[in-house]
């Protein structure tokens, strides 16, 4: 089952991280890296906005949307509170994104900016929860076009308009609003059984904050840690450095992405069923299981990335941003592999079980280091002190969670995990002895030397275990 729903999922976990971060790579030779600055700042704020202000909808909706209700009144309740929060709370980002843009930004830009960075804010935040539900009630197509629009059609607009037009933000905004009102477009017209004029209930809002509340916290924490470098560059080094900052977090940070939601949208479902039908023990098993393929996944990508930065960097962005975005962009990997691993395992854990507040008073203390931590690295080394910053926060507060995971009752698979991460470092050995690439076709061959170094370490580290899979079939077969 989990491999099937992997693969169902696959596309929309690949392509928009696989857009974002070709649109990044895009944007170093049509766009300055001043309005690259402005363009991530914004998506920033509206990241902020739609985990304070519906992230605790959203959560109770992926935690709860598989429960069948039957009763007609309490459908209908449900229906009526969901539209009055999401409609409501996507309006009222909307709002705030213009009132932050011109406060932390730009105070002097158009208001045709102005007008299309809100819609842009508002199609993205009411779009999110459109995908986080029909991921939630297994609606695979639905959660697919959610996700894709924006990053894929949205950039490939953005990136139309860059040429034809030359650096503007506006050009990447308006690509982005058309997208995501598109997208809602369709998930209006494919599920509208959430959707009910009517009076919200309090009960269910209650249910609600009450499951998703420590959950906000979290996400806000969360989103502290990893965008206060981001602004704290832009106020004492300006919005190029911004830029700069921005396309290094980028490159390092979205390939963890792609790796840990390649498999973890789909897995994480599984244990929530396991979990409703009451055999929680199973749940946990199921995570145990998925933690094996994440690794199997994010370990050899992050590795290899990091192996062959210089070769990314050097054929695919503008000549002026590769010597500072390289260290920047190394530091990323690092801080992605250790959030990602984080926030696709060992959060889910205490998801499972709603023991919520774990994770946001983990990710609040998680936060206020990394902001000590930014103010005075920041200042002095600029980008680089962010990321390192944003690096040592995320590993403690790692630690700390699997510590009380562990108590918890989560029972790592720690062999299939050294085996993975002993053929990581076969790979990066074999990687070092291949000289570095100047072109495309060379960079495949580094990539090919290196996923088939780690195939076959392990394979040899899993030798015992395919030898007696092999006895299995050919039994079966006879």
């Amino acid at each position: 089952m989990l491999i099937r729903q992997t693969f169902l999922y696959l596309p929309a976990q690949l392509l928009p991280p696989l857009a974002q971060f070709v649109s990044l790579i895009v944007w170093s030779h049509f766009a300055s890296a001043e309005v690259i600055g402005i363009v991530t700042l914004l998506v920033s704020i509206q990241e902020f906005l739609v985990l304070g202000l519906m992230g605790f909808w959203t959560n109770y909706t992926i935690r709860y949307a598989s429960k069948a209700l039957t009763d007609p009144k309490e459908i209908h309740e449900q229906a009526a509170t969901c539209t009055a929060v999401v409609f409501g709370s996507s309006l009222i980002q909307a709002l705030l994104g213009v009132i932050l843009y011109l406060t932390l930004i730009n105070a002097h830009t158009s208001p045709v900016i102005l007008a299309t960075a809100a819609i842009m804010v508002f199609g993205r935040s009411f779009n999110s929860f459109q995908a986080e539900r029909g991921r939630g009630r297994g609606d695979v197509l639905l959660y697919s076009i959610g996700v894709m629009a924006g990053p894929v059609i949205g950039m490939g607009v953005g990136v139309a308009l860059l040429t034809r037009f030359g650096s503007s933000e506006l050009a990447i905004f308006f690509g982005f609003a058309v997208a995501q009102l598109a997208a809602v477009l369709f998930g209006l017209a494919r599920d509208r059984s959430w959707f009910a004029l009517g009076r919200p209930s309090i009960e269910i809002l209650g249910r609600a904050l009450r499951y998703g509340l420590p959950l906000i916290l979290s996400a806000v924490s969360i989103w502290l840690t990893q965008n206060i470098a981001r602004l704290l560059v832009s106020h004492f080094s300006g919005l190029a450095a911004a830029g700069v900052y921005a396309l290094g977090f980028g490159l390092g940070f979205r390939v963890a992405v792609v790796a840990a939601m390649s498999v973890t949208a789909a897995a994480f479902p599984i244990a929530v069923r396991y979990s409703h039908a009451g055999e929680h023990d199973r749940a946990m098993e199921q995570l145990s299981r998925n933690v094996t393929l994440l690794m199997i996944v994010l370990a050899p990508s992050m590795t290899g990335l990091a192996m062959i930065a210089k070769d990314v960097l050097t054929i695919f962005i503008a000549q002026p941003l590769r010597e500072p975005v390289y260290p920047i962009m190394l530091w990323s990997i690092l801080a992605g592999s250790i959030i990602c691993f984080r926030q696709h395992f060992l959060h889910q854990v205490f998801l499972l079980k709603g023991n919520t507040h774990v994770i946001g008073k983990v990710s609040l203390a998680e936060a206020a280091i990394a902001l000590l931590a930014a103010f005075f690295a920041v200042p002095k080394w600029g980008g680089l002190g962010g990321i390192i910053s944003l690096t040592a926060s995320s590993s403690l507060s790692t630690a700390v969670m699997m510590a009380f995971a562990l108590r918890a009752g989560l029972r790592p698979p720690w062999l299939d995990l050294g085996k993975i991460t002993a053929a990581s470092i076969a790979m990066a050995g074999a990687l070092s002895f291949v000289p570095e690439a100047a072109d495309i076709g060379h960079l495949v061959w580094r990539i090919g030397v290196g996923g088939l170094a780690f195939a076959l370490a392990l394979s040899i580290l899993y030798a015992p275990y395919l030898v007696r899979l092999a006895g299995n079939r050919k039994i079966t077969a006879q």
